[in-house]
């Protein structure tokens, strides 16, 4: 009897976790974009996660076959280092591009990290690479890294048949794969100078 009961209990345990790790497997790499209820829990934690740390204007250049932009932006960073970006188009608010800790959302619809990796810089990603370039870190742990003699990073390497170039110096990143064209720049934003004969006297 009891040996009968120890062997349903281990069926149904069998049953419970694959059935657990077929919608984990699903959740994660389906891309779907985030249900009504999600997005409703995604304005509520908004409001609770609101970025904290101001970062001031930036210079963000994005060439992708899914989004292209070109523009000043506003940076900024919460306490879970989500990192929340402003978009303009002359000079007035286009949304915000998100990056959060499981998804990224552009314009308030969001989607899974990696899926969202993949689908916007190609074979050659992970969940990760916007949050490494964002927050000017090594990316692809570092992989082919040599530091110049002004102090830049920059790691130039091929994987999976592409080529990959990142620059990181104090003004900025640039990401480039040189074999599919994507490209994501973030730079200081600099004040245009007023030409001489145009300042007041």
């Amino acid at each position: 009897m009891f040996k009968y009961i120890r062997a349903l209990c281990a069926s149904a345990l069998v049953l419970a976790i694959s059935g657990c790790a077929n919608f984990t497997a699903l959740d994660l790499f389906v891309d779907k974009p985030v249900s009504k209820d999600a997005r409703t829990e995604y304005d509520k934690q908004k409001q609770e996660n609101a970025p904290k740390k101001e970062s001031g204007k930036r210079i963000l250049y994005i060439n992708a076959k899914t989004f292209r932009y070109y523009e000043y932006v506003t940076l900024a960073v919460n306490k879970k280092q989500e990192i929340f970006i402003d978009l303009f188009a002359a000079g007035k608010s286009l949304g915000t591009l998100e990056v959060r800790k499981r998804k990224i959302c552009l314009l308030k619809d969001c989607v899974r990290k990696w899926p969202a990796a993949k689908e916007f810089f190609g074979k050659v990603s992970y969940g990760d690479l916007f949050d490494d370039i964002f927050f000017g870190r090594d990316i692809f742990g570092g992989v082919g890294k040599v530091i110049e003699k002004d102090g830049t990073l920059v790691q130039r390497f091929q994987k999976n048949g592409e080529i990959i170039y990142y620059r990181r110096t104090s003004e900025g990143v640039l990401f480039k794969n040189m074999s599919n064209g994507v490209v994501v720049s973030l730079h200081q934003y600099q004040e245009p100078k007023v030409p001489k004969e145009m300042e007041d006297n």
